[in-house]
């Protein structure tokens, strides 16, 4: 029986991606996944612990990294704060920090943590209360569960919106300068819930230098908003 060309094309396509499919890395296992992770999470596996790995933002302010998933345990020391402060200082977390989640103790809800933002505080992690997280920690969770405007203020230069979150909307994008120019300014919608309005905002160029973006309101005050998780 002869084969014709459009069969003996249609079998050659099934062949490779059977070849494909065979050489397809295998994803790792929960052991593998774990032996990655610190040794505080490793050490709660037996208690229930389970894997997350996503990032998320903070609420709130000085939420004290401890040593062990329970309430009254004891705070890290901040060692470096300490020795230039001369008195005891701890680690702690804020809405200014995004942490990586490494595990989950469900039976209390405390997350292990490490700091991912700001880069000078990676060395800082611990276990905290997961009600100081902004993302969703279940098993079943996408990694990323916030709509694609929606930011956290991270500063207001007022007080007013800090730690608000609000939906930001770039009209026109601020541009950096280039061989000594200066930049140019951008616009956007800013829409806050508590109190509730919208308004339009100038946006600074920002050149790459940090994940948060500042801009101006209409009565002066300048907000640091950083895209939400």
């Amino acid at each position: 029986m002869m084969i014709k060309s459009y069969q003996l094309t249609t079998l050659l396509s099934a062949a490779i991606a059977v070849a494909l499919s065979s050489c397809a890395p295998t994803p790792p296992s929960i052991d593998e996944r774990f032996s990655t992770l610190s040794a505080e999470c490793q050490s709660e596996r037996n208690s229930g612990a389970q894997l997350v790995e996503k990032q998320s933002d903070v609420t709130g302010s000085e939420h004290y990294l401890l040593a062990r998933p329970e309430a009254g345990a004891e705070r890290k020391i901040n060692n470096k704060a300490t020795s230039v402060i001369g008195e005891t200082t701890y680690l702690s977390i804020d809405n200014s920090t995004r942490v990586f989640v490494e595990c989950l103790l469900p039976s209390n809800n405390y997350a292990y943590v490490r700091v991912v933002n700001p880069d000078y505080l990676q060395e800082h992690r611990g276990w905290v209360n997961a009600s100081s997280l902004t993302a969703n920690l279940k098993n079943d969770a996408p990694a990323t569960s916030s709509a694609s405007n929606q930011y956290f203020v991270t500063n207001d230069t007022r007080d007013t919106y800090q730690e608000q979150k609000v939906e930001f909307e770039v009209i026109s994008p601020a541009k950096c300068g280039v061989n000594g120019l200066a930049g140019v300014r951008g616009e956007g919608t800013l829409k806050i819930f508590n109190p509730p309005q919208t308004m339009q905002v100038i946006i600074f160029p920002d050149c790459g230098e940090t994940d948060e973006t500042m801009v101006k309101l209409p009565d002066g005050r300048v907000l640091y908003i950083r895209k939400g998780i």
